[in-house]
């Protein structure tokens, strides 16, 4: 069967994209060297963070099936690429279509010990690399719980790399990966010759918390072949900034700026992030940071994925806004039952009054819904801004949420202390207001304002 023949077969499948259009596919994201100081964030009340199966309409099993069990492997432009259906998947899990123009698509498949590989497409810039690629368990059920991707393509070795890993579970033996690597100090490589491997580790002590039967064999692929992303590197911005600046009584020092279509480095001296946080604003946009910063050797460093190379191409104004971390003394903290959330109205009749956190009560004033995007305003006095820092809209599944849905910042012009909180949204979903929990009750509060540009 040759490629024409594979195309016809996919184009003549009766699938309505509509019946898509609500697969959630943020089931698990999370950082590699900063797993547990995440999940302390994302804990309520003592509530556990679990890993989340995703049922999927059966329309997509039927479409894995039919696109796994021929057995091949197609060495032209990604399959996935060239079916609407797939690549809606890739693009919720954030390999966004955007990307098409600047990726290598590949194509390949190896199998070890059980288990199929296939390396879809990747894009890199000098910072970053996303790699999208399907698993498959060959003997029917997926029984691993920790599938890592890593590349050799650095031009140099590194000692500090992070990531994110998403993933979506198509059936039972089947899953879809999102792999992000990232180096801050250091570049990949714009062309040559890359190496990616996939492994998979037995880990029974993950296995026995998520109440996996885990099998204890290691899964090890190697993926050899030549890319260039000359394209993507020619769509990059650096700026020197060599600026002080103060969180609370601490002094960081931020060294300069790298920005990217897959998102914005900031390199910085290492501080104590148990200080407080920063917050980068671009024109009239307050962008949340709900990841800490990473630490090595040479340096730190704050990266944000939804600042891109356009974003700041087309800025007049860059900000970064630190904000100090202080415990404060709240009896009641622990015994706040806000798990849920203040269930938004699609329409505001009279304001909500809010008491997340002691001394700091503040006042929904206004909601504004349309079928894509909710806005918030929000009114918390003198600390609207540091407190809208620390809210979210999410919808029932609070963690995944946040991982996977940035809420951003505005000032409300026509109000003194005004600021709304926007995001994209479903359309028949019912949304949420919440503040996100420290262990400890925490106030944060604006300690400087810095000019990038």
């Amino acid at each position: 069967m040759d490629y024409k023949e594979i195309m016809d077969i996919a184009n003549s499948l009766d699938i309505d994209k509509n019946d898509f259009k609500d697969v959630d596919v943020d089931l698990k994201s999370f950082e590699k060297k900063r797993l547990k100081k995440d999940l302390k964030k994302f804990i309520r009340n003592g509530k556990k963070f679990k890993a989340r199966r995703i049922k999927i309409i059966a329309t997509a099993s039927v479409l894995a099936l039919c696109l796994t069990t021929s057995g091949i492997i197609l060495s032209k432009p990604a399959f996935a690429d060239n079916i609407d259906i797939l690549q809606d998947v890739y693009e919720k899990m954030g390999y966004y279509k955007d990307y098409k123009d600047y990726s290598e698509f590949v194509g390949q498949t190896k199998e070890d010990n059980g288990y199929s590989f296939t390396i879809e497409k990747l894009v890199a810039t000098p910072n970053k690399m996303l790699v999208a690629a399907k698993v498959k368990a060959l003997n029917g059920k997926f029984t691993k719980y920790f599938v890592e991707c890593s590349s050799t393509f650095s031009d140099k070795k590194v000692s500090y790399s992070g990531g994110e890993i998403k993933e979506k579970v198509i059936d039972e033996s089947t899953r879809m990966y999102i792999f992000e690597e990232r180096i801050d100090y250091g570049k990949f490589k714009k062309r040559g010759d890359i190496k990616i491997t996939f492994r998979i580790d037995p880990n029974e002590a993950m296995a026995k918390t998520l109440d996996l039967k885990e099998d204890t064999k290691n899964v090890k692929v190697d993926f050899d072949f030549k890319v260039d992303f000359s394209h993507a590197f020619d769509k990059t911005i650096h700026k020197e900034i060599n600026k002080k600046l103060n969180i609370g009584d601490t002094a960081t020092y931020i060294k300069s700026m790298d920005s990217s279509i897959l998102g914005t480095l900031f390199k910085i001296s290492t501080y104590d992030d148990t200080k407080g946080t920063l917050l980068i604003q671009v024109d009239d946009k307050i962008y949340q940071q709900h990841s800490g910063p990473g630490f090595s050797s040479e340096g730190g460093s704050l990266y944000n994925n939804e600042i891109t190379y356009d974003t700041i191409k087309n800025a007049k104004s860059i900000k970064l806004i630190a904000l100090e971390k202080k415990t404060i003394d709240d009896p009641d903290y622990k015994n706040k039952k806000n798990d849920s959330g203040i269930l938004l109205p699609n329409k505001l009749e009279t304001p909500i009054k809010t008491n997340f956190i002691k001394n700091r009560d503040g006042e929904i004033y206004k909601i504004e819904r349309t079928t894509d995007t909710l806005r918030v305003y929000y009114d918390c006095a003198e600390n609207t801004l540091s407190e809208c820092s620390m809210i979210v809209i999410h919808n029932k599944d609070f963690v995944d949420e946040v991982t996977g849905a940035p809420t951003i910042i505005v000032k409300d012009k026509n109000r003194k202390n005004g600021y709304y909180l926007e995001r994209a949204i479903k359309e028949n979903e019912d949304y949420y207001l919440n503040r996100i929990r420290d262990i400890t009750p925490t106030h944060y509060n604006v300690s400087q304002i810095l000019d990038i540009k």
